[in-house]
């Protein structure tokens, strides 16, 4: 059952627990506060999205974006339907007025699953590894995903996207308060 601000207790899997540990940023690390710069094509950029495929699959994570291992650059590597997709200085350029509330965890709040309002539909725009201009129109849950992964970009988390009321109850269950 969902709960407004809920806590996930599931079967942690080793691999998991070992990239919460080595390699991604958690809730109340600086960087995730940070906005991310925009980023040229260079051998950096095909090693970073390489390795942030790697956590995706491994995780089955929906999405993953550069900040979440330490890297204030633009990239996003999301899972539509199975298959692996990367944007490279993503940008929405277009949102509905209509907004749809729904549960959203993320790898830096571990355990945490939050109703979040996300627009219902957008347009976002970015870069494919090879430097074409990829232009996306989303509705539903792939909308959702990639407004998610980039609020990461701009430095904001699920936790500032809940109500005030609600952000105690996190902390909490973060281990941030007791």
């Amino acid at each position: 059952m969902w709960t407004r601000s809920g806590y996930h207790e599931g079967n942690k899997m080793a691999k998991k627990e070992k990239y919460l540990e080595t390699n991604l940023k958690q809730f109340g690390d600086p960087i995730l506060r940070e906005k991310s710069k925009n980023i040229e094509h260079s051998n950096d950029l095909y090693e970073t999205v390489q390795k942030m495929t790697k956590i995706v699959k491994d995780l089955n994570a929906s999405g993953l974006a550069a900040p979440q291992i330490g890297i204030l650059r633009r990239i996003i590597v999301f899972r539509f339907e199975r298959k692996t997709h990367v944007l490279i200085n993503p940008e929405i350029t277009w949102k509905s007025e209509d907004m749809i509330e729904g549960p959203e965890g993320c790898l830096s709040l571990s355990g945490i699953w939050t109703m979040v309002n996300r627009f219902s539909k957008i347009v976002v725009q970015g870069r494919n590894l090879d430097g074409d201009l990829i232009k996306l129109e989303l509705e539903g849950e792939n909308a959702r995903i990639i407004q998610h992964e980039i609020d990461h970009l701009d430095g904001i988390t699920i936790y500032n996207r809940v109500p005030k009321e609600y952000r105690k109850e996190i902390l909490y269950k973060l281990g941030k308060i007791g």
